[in-house]
């Protein structure tokens, strides 16, 4: 159904055939199908605050002060303990 950015006009006259009455619809459809995707969540941080991103703030920060709150296990990389939320 993808028609590579060539008008749908184009194509039918190059074939010598109608426009489908639903061709608009069932493209509309199929995208939707691909777009949408079920979230996946691999860590659970409901309990944290948002993140206070010092960095968009002052970019020439070079140290602060922190305390780890929480360490998660890396799912993707084979559960490493590398993932370290902060104060």
């Amino acid at each position: 159904m993808q028609a590579f950015g060539i008008p749908a006009d184009k194509i039918a006259e190059v074939v010598k055939e109608p426009i489908p009455q639903s061709l608009y619809y069932e493209i509309a459809m199929r995208q939707e199908k691909t777009a949408k995707k079920d979230e996946v969540i691999l860590y659970n941080t409901y309990h944290l605050k948002e993140t206070d991103q010092i960095l968009y703030k002052d970019h020439h920060i070079m140290d602060f002060d922190a305390t780890v709150i929480e360490v998660f296990k890396n799912v993707k990389q084979n559960n490493v303990p590398n993932i370290v939320i902060l104060d």
